[in-house]
């Protein structure tokens, strides 16, 4: 197994025991993994403009490298970094992208997918098979 594939193991088994929510105060959505197939989707039927306040990926190099990844997460925010550190709603110290293709770009593009208990708990009743033909779709 490659470095950065062990690194990126020991992260989210890391984020699985330690962290219950990264909900992040906001009422805005950027140009990240949910922003773009939202705009891209919503294209279909209206006209779309996607914001970003981040800049582009080239505007920091090391976002681009694998060597990037956890040198890019140890930085002091600045408000010149990618990396924009911030308290979930449940006063957990969280990060995210401060650049276009949000917080995937800074985290080697790792997300988890909604176990069932957050599905069967949340009140909502969900159609699983769209739920599942999204993740299929934002992961093609």
């Amino acid at each position: 197994m490659s470095a950065i594939s062990s690194v990126l193991l020991l992260l989210v088994l890391y984020l699985q025991s330690e962290v219950h929510s990264l909900a992040t105060p906001s009422d805005h959505v950027g140009g990240g993994t949910s922003g773009c197939p939202l705009a891209a989707t919503l294209s279909a039927n209206y006209s779309v403009l996607v914001l970003e306040r981040g800049s582009l990926p080239t505007s920091y190099p090391n976002v681009l490298t694998q060597d990037g990844f956890a040198y890019n997460l140890q930085q002091e925010d600045d408000g010149t970094t990618p990396v924009q550190r911030i308290m979930s709603e449940d006063g957990i110290p969280t990060v995210r992208g401060r650049l276009l293709g949000g917080t995937s770009m800074i985290n080697a593009g790792v997300y988890a997918r909604a176990n069932m208990s957050f599905y069967n708990q949340s009140g909502i009743e969900w159609d699983m098979e769209l739920v599942n033909n999204t993740y299929e779709w934002v992961e093609y």
